[in-house]
């Protein structure tokens, strides 16, 4: 394995612990490590339920003085770094203030954890998006 995806690997590896501590908390297990000049420079997970603000994902949490995020799976409902949107692209005047988005790296993990957290249903999310069991 070479040496910048098994540094990428242990990038994944902290954001699955970030993703873990989510989980614990019943929220949706994401977890972000930022990452700069190869070194994590900030950690952390999903807060949405805790703080009962959508805008608290892990991602978002973690933001400030970024230069690359890295993420495992990329999300077809939801995923904003290419997937549904990609904030990136449509946001080209303000391109300088954007981090690079590294997606896709142990991506079978990250949808694994998911899983885990979705085999049942999300008490946290409102009624009317809760997935009706037949």
């Amino acid at each position: 394995m070479n040496i910048k995806v098994q540094m990428h690997n242990e990038f994944m590896l902290e954001a699955f612990k970030e993703a873990e501590t989510s989980l614990f908390k019943n929220e949706v297990p994401i977890g972000c490590v930022l990452v700069q000049n190869s070194k994590i420079i900030a950690r952390s997970h999903n807060m949405t339920n805790q703080t009962s603000n959508a805008t608290r994902h892990a991602e978002f949490v973690a933001i400030d003085n970024v230069c690359l995020v890295f993420f495992g799976g990329y999300n077809d409902r939801f995923g904003g770094c290419g997937s549904v949107l990609d904030v990136v692209a449509d946001n080209p005047d303000n391109l300088s203030a954007l981090p690079e988005f590294v997606g896709g790296f142990m991506a079978e993990r990250a949808i694994e954890i998911l899983k885990v957290f979705y085999k049942n249903e999300n008490q946290n999310a409102p009624p009317t998006k809760r997935i009706r069991k037949i």
